[in-house]
């Protein structure tokens, strides 16, 4: 069995979607807008940005210095905002 993600972190499979869009020529921001990460997305598709999983998806973009080209009901200020209040309230 390949399991080429066990090991690395959600930033980590983000850098290599991207690095592997650029080897394949596609644009990898209409690939992750076409992707979906959240438990209950609206019935377009798009995400509040506060769920589990989103949380974490902002957060990985964020930790690379780009901003996630997803599909959210809200601007990406204030998603970003609400993941980083939202890792420091776990973490304390």
């Amino acid at each position: 069995i390949y399991l080429p993600y066990i090991d690395i972190n959600k930033s980590d499979i983000i850098k290599d979607g991207i690095k592997s869009c650029k080897i394949l020529g596609l644009d990898y921001k209409s690939i992750y807008k076409n992707t979906l990460t959240t438990y209950f997305p609206d019935k377009n598709g798009a995400s509040t940005g506060k769920t589990g999983s989103d949380i974490e998806r902002i957060l990985a973009f964020h930790e690379i210095g780009v901003k996630d080209p997803g599909l959210y009901l809200k601007p990406w200020e204030e998603l970003l905002e609400y993941a980083l209040q939202s890792e420091e309230n776990i973490n304390s």
